[in-house]
């Protein structure tokens, strides 16, 4: 059995996991905006990079949460 750090999950069950679409999950992976691997014909994701990509989504402390679909990028205080 898989440890957390290791879980694999399809592109269905990355998309349920992050809150988005399949088809947009399918473009950020595609342009490198979330880490993933295609081995064969299907996406493959690691739990831990998914958490990782919506932990680079918070505000920095004292940063207000920004509206809209703009990314925000790592707070490197």
């Amino acid at each position: 059995m898989a440890t957390d750090a290791h879980r694999t999950l399809d592109l269905l069950q990355a998309a349920d996991f992050l809150r988005m679409s399949p088809s947009v999950l399918r473009q950020k992976a595609k342009a490198g905006l979330i880490q993933g691997a295609k081995p064969g014909k299907r996406w493959v994701f690691l739990e831990a990079d998914l958490a990782a990509y919506l932990r680079s989504l918070y505000p920095c402390p004292g940063q207000a949460p920004q509206s809209g679909w703009k990314e925000v990028t790592l707070c490197h205080s």
